[in-house]
C-alpha cells in the first residue's frame, strides 16, 4: 500500500509510504512499440539485481504491475484454445474415426499461428484488444471445419467414393460456409469505421477476427479436405469401434430415427400452435428489456485490483493534518482487508 502525502497548494511538503514505510516511487511505462511482458521481465531483473547491492534497510518492491493483465488474457486464450481443441477432438471422435477427428481438431492451431504470423507482418501487436478478437475467434472458427467434415461423411455414408464424397461434400456446404463468414465480416466489420477514442480502442478487435476467420476460412476449404481424404483413405473399415463407442452410436441413431422424427412429426402436425408460441417468447423476451426486468447495460463496472482513495482538504492544511486524516483511511482499509480476507480468502490477507 503506497500512500503520497501532499499538503499545501504549492506542495512544498510531500510524504510517501510504502507498507508503512518512508518511500520513493518510480514509476516505468512503455511506448506502443514495446513489448510489456519484455519490459516486465528486464524490470524485474533491475529489480533482482538493484536488491543485491542496496544498502542495509532499503529494499525494492514492485507494485501496480498493469502488464499481468495482458498476461491473463494471454494466459486464458491459451487455455481455452487447448481446451477447445480437446473438446471438438473427443467430441468428433465419438462419431468418426481418430485420424479423421485429429485434422478437424488441427485447424484451430494453424488458423491460429497463421494469424498471429499476420498480425506481425501487418503491425498488430497482441494487446488487450487483440486478444478479446482471438478469445471471440477461438468460438467461432472451428464450426466450418465440422460443418465440412461432416457434409463429407455423409455424401460418404450415401456410397459415394471416397474422392467423389470430399468434392461433393465441400461443395455443397460451400454457400452456407462463405455466407456465415460474411454474416460476420459485415457485424464485426462495423467496429472498424468507429470514430474518436472508442473507435481507436476496440478496432484491433475486428481486425484480428476477421484475419483469423479468413484464414480459418482457407484452411476449411484449401487444406483440410485434403487431409480427411487422405485420412478417409487409410481408415481401415472392417476395424470395428470400442463398446462403448459402438452402443452411443447405437442410442443416438435411435434417437435420431425414432424420438427426434416423432418430435417432428407432432411440431408440424400442430404447427400454427407451435409457431404461436415461438412468436409469444419473442414477445415476452422484448417486453422484459422494455419493462426494465431485464437491465441493460453497455459498458458494466468491473472489478479491479487497485483501491484508491482521493483526499482533498482545505488549502493550507499541515502534513500533520493530512497525516490524520490518512492514517484513518488506512486503518479502515486493514480492517476491511481482514475482514474480507476471513470471509472469501480462507484467512489469507494481502
Amino acid at each position: 500500500m503506497s500512500r503520497p502525502l501532499p499538503t499545501d497548494s504549492n506542495w512544498n511538503e510531500q510524504k510517501v509510504l510504502f507498507n508503512g514505510k518512508p518511500s520513493a516511487v518510480l514509476k516505468i511505462s512503455k511506448n506502443k512499440e514495446d513489448d510489456a511482458l519484455r519490459v516486465k521481465e528486464k524490470v524485474t531483473e533491475f529489480v533482482e539485481a538493484q536488491r543485491l547491492i542496496a544498502p542495509e534497510g532499503v529494499t525494492l518492491e514492485m507494485t501496480n504491475d498493469m502488464s499481468s493483465i495482458l498476461w491473463d488474457r494471454l494466459t486464458m486464450m491459451v487455455k481455452n484454445g487447448w481446451q477447445g481443441i480437446l473438446l471438438v477432438f473427443a467430441t468428433m471422435w465419438l462419431f468418426f474415426s481418430f485420424r479423421y477427428s485429429f485434422w478437424v481438431a488441427a485447424g484451430l492451431p494453424v488458423a491460429f499461428l497463421g494469424g498471429l504470423f499476420l498480425m506481425a507482418n501487418l503491425g498488430l501487436s497482441i494487446n488487450i484488444m487483440s486478444l478479446v478478437g482471438l478469445l471471440m475467434a477461438i468460438g467461432i472458427m472451428m464450426d466450418d471445419a465440422i460443418v465440412i467434415a461432416e457434409s463429407i461423411q455423409a455424401h460418404l455414408d450415401r456410397g459415394q467414393k471416397i474422392d467423389d464424397a470430399v468434392i461433393n461434400g465441400v461443395k455443397k456446404v460451400l454457400p452456407g460456409v462463405i455466407s456465415s463468414f460474411l454474416t460476420t465480416v459485415c457485424i464485426f466489420g462495423s467496429l472498424l469505421f468507429l470514430q474518436g477514442e472508442m473507435g481507436a480502442v476496440l478496432r484491433a478487435v475486428p481486425q484480428v477476427l476477421i484475419l483469423v476467420l479468413s484464414l480459418s476460412l482457407v484452411e476449411a476449404f484449401l487444406i483440410l479436405p485434403n487431409h480427411l481424404s487422405h485420412s478417409l483413405h487409410k481408415h481401415n473399415r472392417d476395424k470395428q469401434p470400442v463398446k462403448f463407442k459402438r452402443v452411443l452410436l447405437e442410442r443416438f441413431e435411435h434417437f435420431r430415427n425414432t424420438t427426434l422424427v416423432n418430435a417432428v412429426d407432432k411440431v408440424v402436425s400442430y404447427r400454427y400452435a407451435f409457431m404461436g408460441s415461438v412468436f409469444a417468447a419473442l414477445l415476452i423476451s422484448v417486453s422484459l428489456l422494455a419493462g426494465g426486468v431485464v437491465k441493460f447495460n453497455p459498458f458494466p463496472a468491473l472489478d479491479g485490483d487497485i483501491a484508491e482513495a482521493r483526499i482533498i482538504l482545505p488549502p493550507g492544511a499541515s502534513l500533520s493534518q493530512t497525516e490524520r486524516v490518512v492514517d484513518k483511511i488506512v486503518l479502515s482499509a486493514e480492517k476491511l482487508n481482514k475482514q474480507w480476507s476471513e470471509e472469501m480468502e480462507g484467512g489469507e490477507t494481502w
